[in-house]
C-alpha cells in the first residue's frame, strides 16, 4: 500500500509540474500575442486574424490549469460565516448536502 502511495505522490507531482509549465508557456503566449496584436492594430493597421482566438483559448485553458493547481494546493477560498457557528453535526449534515447537490447538478447538466 506504501508503495502504491509513493507512486501515486510521484505521479501527482509530475503532472504538477507538466500543468506549471503549460501555464508559464500559455501565458508568454498570451503576452506575446497580445502585444503583437497590438503592434499590428494600431501601428501597422492590419490586425492578426488569429491572435483574438489565441489569446481567447489560452485564457479559458490557464483558467482550467490554474483551478486545478488551486485545488491541488488547497488555495480555493471558503465563505464559513453562516456555518461555523453551528454545530459539527449540523456542518456535515450542510456539506454532505452539498456534495449531494453537487452530484445531482453535474449529473443534470450531462443529461
Amino acid at each position: 500500500m506504501q508503495m502504491f502511495v509513493t507512486f501515486w505522490d510521484k505521479v501527482n507531482k509530475t503532472v504538477v509540474a507538466l500543468e506549471k509549465g503549460v501555464l508559464i508557456v500559455l501565458f508568454v503566449s498570451m503576452l506575446f500575442s497580445g502585444a503583437l496584436q497590438i503592434i499590428a492594430r494600431f501601428i501597422l493597421h492590419t490586425p492578426i486574424s488569429w491572435s483574438e482566438e489565441m489569446l481567447t483559448y489560452s485564457f479559458v485553458w490557464s483558467s482550467f490549469l490554474g483551478a486545478s493547481l488551486a485545488i491541488e494546493s488547497l488555495a480555493h477560498f471558503n465563505v464559513d460565516l453562516f456555518i461555523s457557528p453551528l454545530s459539527a453535526i449540523f456542518c456535515q449534515a450542510c456539506s454532505l448536502s452539498g456534495l449531494v447537490d453537487h452530484a445531482l447538478v453535474h449529473h443534470v447538466s450531462f443529461l
